[in-house]
C-alpha cells in the first residue's frame, strides 16, 4: 500500500506521515505545492510547481499511489487574510492540476481532501454542535478557498467517478504548531514568562470566542480511518465534539503551568468576521468508521507546553 501526502511539510502533514509510516508501516511519499510551509527535518518532501501539470502527472505515475491525502496547502486563517490571492492560487489552482492528473491516470485512487469547520454558517447557539447538513456561509478568505476547493473536488468525483472523501477539520492542535495558532501562542508565551524572557503578561485576541480543539494525533487517525471506511463523495466532520473559549484555555494553561499572569487583548489578533462559537457534531464519522477522539484538551496542553519548554 502506497500513500502520497500533498502538504506533507505542514503541521498536519508531519503527523500524518509519521502515523502512516511508523504506526501503519506503509510506504508514504510527501510533496508540497508551497515552499512557504513549515519544513520538519524528520521527513523529506519534494516541491512541485502547481502550474506544471506535466510534472505533477509524471510524479504521480512514478509513485503510483493507492491513496492520496490532500491537506491544506496554506492552513493559517490570519496568513490568508494577509495573502488572499496566494491562497486562492494554491488552494484552487493546485487542486485542479492535481485532479486533472489523477483522472487521466487512475480513477481508483482513494483521495482525501481537507475541509474546514470555518466553512459553516453560524445559525445561533441552538444549532450547536454543527452537523454536516449545516449550510455553508464562509466568513473569511481561508474558508471560502476551502469551500471552493471541496466543491471542485465533488464536481470531479461526480463527473469522472473519482473516489473522493472530504473531512472538515476543526481546530487541530499539538506540539510543533507555530505561534500563529492561539493555543501554541499562549503556551509559548507562558514558557517565556517562566524563563524570565517575558513580563507576566500574555497577548491574545478575542478571549470569548469558542472553538472545537482536537489533538492532531486524534486527527490523523480520523483521516486514515475515513479512507479505510468512509463512503466516497461524502463529507465528515473531524472534531472533538467539545468547545472551549480562549478564556477557558488560558485558565487551563494557568492551572497546568502553575504560573500567574495578566491578559492583554491585542486588537491585531482579533479576527475579522469572528464567529462566536464553532463546535462539530461527530456522530456521522463515529457511526461510519468507529473512530472517536481519545485525547483530552488537558493532555494536549501539557504536550504543547512541554514542547515549548524544550525549545526556548
Amino acid at each position: 500500500m502506497k500513500s502520497l501526502i500533498i502538504g506533507s511539510n505542514s503541521f498536519l502533514g508531519y503527523y500524518l506521515m509519521d502515523y502512516i509510516k511508523n504506526k501503519k508501516k506503509e510506504e508514504v511519499y510527501g510533496v508540497s505545492f508551497s515552499k512557504n510551509s513549515n519544513s520538519f527535518k524528520n521527513y523529506e518532501f519534494e516541491f512541485l510547481d502547481i502550474n506544471d501539470k506535466n510534472s505533477i502527472k509524471k510524479r504521480l505515475m512514478e509513485i503510483s499511489p493507492d491513496k492520496i491525502y490532500c491537506l491544506d496547502i496554506i492552513d493559517s486563517v490570519s496568513y490568508v487574510w494577509e495573502h488572499p490571492k496566494e491562497a486562492i492560487d494554491f488552494q484552487i489552482k493546485g487542486i485542479i492540476s492535481l485532479l486533472e492528473s489523477i483522472r487521466t491516470i487512475d480513477k481508483k485512487i482513494s483521495i482525501f481532501f481537507t475541509g474546514s469547520g470555518e466553512e459553516y454558517s453560524f445559525k445561533g447557539f441552538d444549532n450547536i454542535p454543527i452537523s454536516e447538513n449545516t449550510s455553508l456561509e464562509p466568513l473569511n478568505v481561508y474558508a471560502v478557498s476551502k469551500s471552493c476547493q471541496n466543491m471542485i473536488a465533488q464536481v470531479y468525483a461526480k463527473a469522472y467517478g473519482l473516489n473522493i472523501i472530504i473531512g472538515r477539520l476543526f481546530n487541530d492542535v499539538g506540539a510543533r504548531q507555530t505561534e500563529n495558532f492561539v493555543l501554541s501562542s499562549i503556551c509559548k508565551q507562558v514558557i517565556k514568562i517562566k524563563k524570565g524572557l517575558q513580563n507576566p503578561i500574555i497577548n491574545v485576541g478575542n478571549i470569548n470566542s469558542a472553538r472545537d480543539f482536537i489533538d492532531v494525533r486524534d486527527t490523523v487517525k480520523a483521516i486514515y480511518s475515513l479512507l479505510e471506511f468512509g463512503k466516497p463523495s461524502e463529507i465528515y466532520n473531524i472534531a472533538s465534539g467539545k468547545s472551549f473559549t480562549i478564556r477557558e484555555l488560558i485558565e487551563k494553561v494557568k492551572s497546568i503551568s502553575k504560573i500567574d499572569f495578566d491578559i492583554v487583548i491585542d486588537s491585531k489578533k482579533i479576527r475579522l468576521n469572528d464567529i462566536p462559537i464553532i463546535q462539530g457534531d461527530i456522530t456521522k464519522i463515529i457511526e461510519r468508521t468507529g473512530w472517536s477522539p481519545k485525547i483530552s484538551i488537558d493532555e494536549t496542553i501539557k504536550w504543547i507546553f512541554e514542547y515549548w519548554k524544550s525549545k526556548i
